[in-house]
């Protein structure tokens, strides 16, 4: 049995009750409706994993609402990096890596990331400096 890697560079963060809203592209430039929430898994910094009920494939761009409650409801796009079945409902468990954060067209904007901030604890300074240095 092989052992699955865990590639993330920060650490994941479970909020209970937490939510996932997403809408997929259809066709150019056209985006379906937000689809009924589904269970967030877990938070980066970078991105996410929920569980869906929607065939979604790798390098497909989605929009999210993220409902944490006590929070603000952070929208966000990224880009699906992998899709699993697990079975159970929903079927499928999925992982996004948000896009980018500034003021190009397409990227997060800089709000989302200031929200996702609060609600994603800084790592402790030794592990910051570790990060700079790497």
């Amino acid at each position: 049995m092989t052992e699955e890697r865990d590639r993330r560079y920060s650490d994941r963060y479970r909020f209970p009750d937490s939510r996932v809203f997403c809408r997929e592209k259809i066709n150019l430039g056209i985006f379906s409706q937000y689809s009924d929430p589904f269970p967030l898994n877990d938070l980066t910094k970078s991105g996410l994993c929920f569980e869906t009920d929607k065939q979604l494939s790798y390098g497909d761009k989605v929009h999210m609402k993220i409902e944490i409650p006590g929070q603000h409801k952070i929208q966000v796009i990224g880009q699906i990096r992998w899709f699993r079945e697990k079975g159970g409902r929903p079927p499928y468990k999925v992982g996004v890596q948000f896009l980018p954060f500034g003021t190009i067209k397409g990227y997060n904007s800089f709000s989302a990331r200031e929200k996702l901030e609060r609600v994603i604890p800084a790592p402790p300074a030794s592990q910051q400096d570790d990060e700079i240095l790497q």
